[in-house]
């Protein structure tokens, strides 16, 4: 067939008294034209496939700009081009089908809605109008015959009969897959083919995927998967890793250390730096590895280096006893890994350089320091003057704590720059020592949900407030932050009072925030700022606007907040109108995550500096629920 009648085809030109196109003999409207007689042929497929490149096509060409500037997926960190390049295509067909415009439609709408005129084919007519409820699809691929998949989804247990196209005919049953389902007649098909995962780790995913909804605390499965699709694919265990290994002993090191790393909890950012390493490595090389456990081992002994600033958690000798293999053949493996890819770890070195030092090492150093002045004996201020200043720029000398109490807290600071399983072992440790360490129950709370955290805060706060006793409360309340002791304390009231603030319980959470100001006026913990949110949603204006003016502040928090204070209590004045254009001087972008405009990325960043992006998306995420819940705010601030 020629490319002008493919296109006739595709614009419903044909007559239905023509034969049809499909070479069956018949008259088309007996046939592929018929609602009553409809049987996919290669011609129908060839027919769905096209007008899903068209969507495509008309996306790029009428939103390619915007389909550049959506794209901020930042946990790519150590993958190459080629990877980013395969998100950006997936992000495509996302954005295409569920991303929404300022003017809340979507490009599949629109898209519909330019096409339907043009299509006369009934059929092309029909399957296009329903391709308005596309479905976001994360799950294992149940069985298939020749021309048909059964799919169930993990977050929702809805099964799905999905029509096998040309791009994806070689899928095979068991295989755990991404993609976005298109209504096609009675079923589906992908849009434009699953995105494959292993079926060796399909309960791994499933179980990963329901935490992460769980966690959102979102009502509908779909809504999450398809407002986090792109997210899920990437963070999933294995999922970002998806290389074509060159030789089978490759391939079989990089499965067995992902496997092995998740089993022990590790992160799956690590685990993802782990298997990108080794994929340099294998470029690098071309090595073909006969004994993996060597290479799995040394691979391990490598990342937990690079993941653990505290050191490895397991000696190259313990690695040699799970592995069977000797300590100086993992220290060689090590050695060969280390040095082939030694100019990509210097560029991560150099990222890690970038950030700033870390707090809990900044607290344990104030505690040293403390501790050694404490020894000392001085007779005058000028004294403890000139001991200070030689100690400037000067390592502080270490010492062991003497105390079980002292050991526990310097376990917990280990912990807290540590990760995966090391990080709770720690934290376990040291309530064995303490049982009264308030940051080890900080630190296991991590690992359970809300309402289980919220009790092993609860059990920190109150564990902390025995430790220090009645009459220390009484005598140093006001400062509490400037005593290192108190601090294990003070994060867990926090913790627990925003674990509160999160299950609803308003009152309680409120109340917890306020005994921290009174301990602390000068909120080093920033609870002033959650204490805002808290006093917004429970309507206590009076009380959040008297915080305000206790704490003003020239950054996105003050200077919106003021905004939102005025919205909540008189609306839309001119008095908010004049507060916001001083709070987008200050920061331009917030007002674009406020309003819906930009869509906000599903990981909060760690740091930010006033004005930026980054700003913006920390104050949008405790505070877009405020601005949201306020009748015509996307109008008003689109239009200010």
């Amino acid at each position: 067939m020629n490319v002008r009648k493919e296109r006739l085809m595709l614009s419903g030109r044909i007559n239905r008294n023509d034969p049809c196109l499909c070479g069956s003999g018949k008259k088309y409207k007996k046939c592929c034209g018929s609602k009553d007689v409809i049987v996919i042929s290669d011609r129908m497929e060839g027919e769905i496939i096209a007008l899903q490149g068209e969507a495509i096509e008309f996306a790029k060409h009428v939103y390619g700009e915007l389909l550049q500037e959506s794209f901020e997926l930042e946990d790519l960190p150590y993958f190459d081009k080629e990877e980013r390049d395969f998100y950006e295509f997936v992000h495509m067909f996302w954005f295409t089908a569920f991303g929404e415009l300022d003017s809340g439609e979507r490009i599949m709408d629109l898209f519909i809605e330019d096409m339907l005129p043009v299509l006369k084919n009934s059929y092309l007519k029909d399957i296009l109008q329903k391709w308005d409820k596309p479905f976001a699809f994360a799950g294992i691929i149940k069985e298939r015959n020749e021309s048909k998949l059964l799919v169930e989804d993990a977050t929702s247990g809805q099964s799905f009969t999905v029509t096998i196209l040309e791009p994806y005919r070689d899928i095979e049953t068991g295989r755990f897959a991404f993609g976005m389902l298109l209504p096609y007649l009675d079923h589906h098909v992908f849009f434009p083919a699953p995105f494959e995962l292993g079926g060796e780790n399909s309960d791994a995913y499933r179980d990963f995927l329901l935490r992460e909804y769980k966690a959102t605390r979102m009502d509908d499965p779909q809504e999450f998967l398809q407002e986090f699709f792109l997210e899920m694919m990437e963070e999933v265990p294995g999922a970002a890793i998806a290389f074509e290994w060159p030789n089978e002993g490759a391939a079989e090191v990089a499965d067995l250390f992902a496997r092995d790393m998740e089993k022990e909890g590790e992160e799956s950012l690590v685990i993802d730096m782990g298997v990108t390493l080794w994929m340099k490595y294998i470029e690098k090389t071309g090595k073909k590895p006969k004994k993996a456990g060597i290479y799995v081992a040394g691979l391990r002994y490598l990342v937990g280096t690079l993941a653990n600033p505290s050191g490895p958690v397991y000696t190259q000798k313990q690695l040699g006893t799970l592995y069977g293999v000797s300590a100086a053949s993992i220290s060689n493996a090590y050695g060969e890994i280390y040095h082939a890819i030694e100019d990509v770890l210097e560029e991560i070195f150099q990222s890690e350089l970038q950030e700033p030092a870390s707090l809990m090492e900044s607290e344990r150093m104030m505690q040293d320091l403390m501790g050694l002045i404490g020894e000392q004996e001085f007779e005058n201020e000028q004294d403890l003057d000139s001991f200070l200043q030689g100690l400037m720029n000067k390592p502080l000398p270490k010492k062991a704590s003497a105390t079980k109490k002292g050991k526990a807290q310097d376990m917990m600071y280990e912990a807290f720059e540590a990760s995966g399983a090391k990080r709770y072992k720690l934290a376990k440790e040291a309530l064995e020592l303490n049982p009264l360490n308030s940051d080890a129950y900080n630190i296991l709370a991590e690992k359970e949900d809300l309402p289980e955290a919220a009790k092993l805060f609860k059990k920190g706060m109150d564990a902390g407030q025995k430790d220090l006793g009645d009459g220390f409360f009484k005598e140093n309340k006001g400062h509490f932050w400037g005593l290192i002791e108190t601090r294990p304390f003070m994060r867990a009231k926090a913790n627990y009072a925003q674990a509160l603030h999160a299950l609803g319980n308003l009152p309680e959470a409120i109340g917890h925030y306020e005994e921290l100001l009174e301990l602390n006026p000068n909120d080093n913990q920033g609870v002033r700022f959650v204490m805002f949110q808290a006093y917004c949603e429970s309507r206590q204006y009076k009380k959040a606007r008297k915080l305000l003016e206790a704490y003003p502040e020239e950054m996105a928090a003050g200077l919106f907040n003021q905004v939102l204070l005025e919205l909540l209590e008189k609306g839309f004045t001119s008095k908010a109108a004049a507060l916001l254009k001083k709070a987008k001087k200050h920061n331009p972008h917030a007002s674009d995550y406020l309003s819906g405009k930009k869509k906000m990325p599903r990981t909060i960043p760690d740091y930010y500096s006033w004005g930026d992006k980054n700003e913006a998306i920390t104050y949008a995420d405790g505070h877009l629920h405020l601005w949201q819940g306020i009748p015509g705010i996307q109008t008003w601030l689109q239009n200010n």
